[in-house]
Order: C-alpha cells, then structure tokens, then sequence
C-alpha cells in the first residue's frame, strides 16, 4: 500500500495512515487541517489543488466564520439559524449599535454588508455628474 503521509492539499495534510477502509474498501488517511483539527478522509480525495479542510472551510476554499468574528460593524454570532428564499443558510449576526440581522454569510464576508442598515451609505452625487450640462457649469 502507498505512504500518503506528508502529502499535502491546498488546506491540509496527511499525517497518518490507518488500518480503516471505506464500504467500498477505499483506504482511509487522518489529516490536519490547517487550523489545528485532526479527521479523517479517504485516499482518492487526496490531489494537490483540492478543497479538503475539515469543514471550516466550504467548497470554494473560502473560511467559513466562527462566533466573534468581525466583518465591518456586524459580529457573527450563531451558524444556521435558517434557509433564505433562494434556499441559502440564513446566519445571525450582532451590528455594533445592538440590532440583530439575519442572513448569507457571503454578503458579509465579501463585504457586500457592513452592518444592519445604521452605516451611511458615503457620498450620493445628483446623478448628473457625468452630464454634458454639469461639466459646462463645473467649468
């Protein structure tokens, strides 16, 4: 049998072989995560450029949050708390000025959320900024 141990995934490593199998006689590997955590995994999930962590990270290879992380001024604070109307995770999340918001991870950790609605939203133009009328007046 092949030595998988040292082989590393883009988020984890193989760091035992086991005396295990799968239902479909598939050799079984222990590997760490790179956030500390120890689990286990069949040997054909094992390529170079794959997506393995122990779960804390989703399909895409992006960090799942964990209680207390911080994304603008909304604090995460409780993993699935529900399904959205297209079907996503809702998960909940703490705003600095004390309301709750409820919704995709996603919006918050690619910052297309930064709080629950309390943040302004920067500076608004008129809209007419790039009319031929505006650069006249502007000069």
């Amino acid at each position: 049998m092949k030595d998988f141990v040292g082989f590393k995934t883009q988020f984890a490593e193989c760091i035992a072989n086991t005396s295990e199998y799968t239902e479909t006689k598939k050799r079984i590997v222990l590997m760490r995560c790179e956030c500390g955590k120890e689990f286990k995994t069949s040997y054909v999930n094992l390529r170079p450029k794959s997506v393995i962590s122990c779960g804390c990270r989703n399909k895409r290879g992006t960090k799942l949050p964990v209680e207390g992380d911080r994304f603008g001024k909304l604090a995460y604070i409780a993993e699935t708390i529900g399904t959205g109307s297209h079907g996503m995770a809702l998960h909940a999340f703490k705003c600095d000025c004390g309301k709750s918001k409820e919704m995709n991870s996603v919006n918050a950790i690619y910052g297309a959320v930064m709080s629950c609605g309390c943040l302004p939203r920067g500076r608004r133009t008129h809209r007419m900024s790039r009319s031929r009328e505006y650069k006249i007046w502007i000069g």
